[in-house]
């Protein structure tokens, strides 16, 4: 069975962003990117990690949707709101869906360290396989990676690279030392 999925592309402050959905919710995003192309792959390869591999193209933007692009832009304008739409998780496998929960409680203004991930999410002695999770979080953004950072407080990885999770954190309030 094909699952119906839609696309859309976007520019915000920081750059070009791509939002992914389902009849459920939206199941994939970029983080921003320098072109729509760069977007557009970047998009492909979180819909992998999201389990979606084969889709119809077919559905069209809703209110969920429209509510989805309206957050990320607010988000990278600095404005502060909840996101109110709907997330699709259920083609991930447990431990994603397990890692987005645990991110998902990390507040804005916050970070926590990939050991504190680890924790979270069961596995104390695994600080590698939440980095892992972090780096293949289908949903950057809006599934908030970018907030955890090495028991150094320094950056640590990041898809979009140190530079921007930085930009992204000063955003939120929060300043890494300056040797991260």
């Amino acid at each position: 069975m094909t699952l119906a999925v839609g696309t859309t592309f976007f520019v915000t402050n920081f750059g070009w962003c791509g939002l992914a959905w389902t009849g459920s919710g939206v199941c994939a995003a970029t983080l921003p990117c320098e072109s729509r192309e760069q977007a557009e792959r970047q998009l492909g390869r979180n819909l992998q990690y999201a389990g979606i591999t084969g889709a119809d193209w077919s559905l069209l933007p809703t209110a969920g949707t429209r509510d989805a692009q309206k957050w990320c832009e607010g988000y990278f304008r600095g404005e502060v709101h909840a996101p109110g739409f709907e997330l699709d998780l259920g083609h991930m496998t447990g431990f994603q869906r397990r890692a987005c929960a645990a991110l998902l409680e990390i507040q804005r203004g916050q970070v926590r360290s990939y050991g504190h991930l680890a924790q979270a999410l069961g596995m104390p002695r695994a600080p590698r396989a939440a980095g892992t999770a972090c780096a293949r979080n289908p949903l950057p953004v809006i599934v908030p990676c970018h907030r955890v950072v090495r028991s150094s407080g320094s950056a640590g990885g990041f898809a979009g690279g140190p530079e921007l999770k930085r930009r992204m954190l000063e955003l939120e309030g929060v300043r890494l030392s300056a040797a991260s």
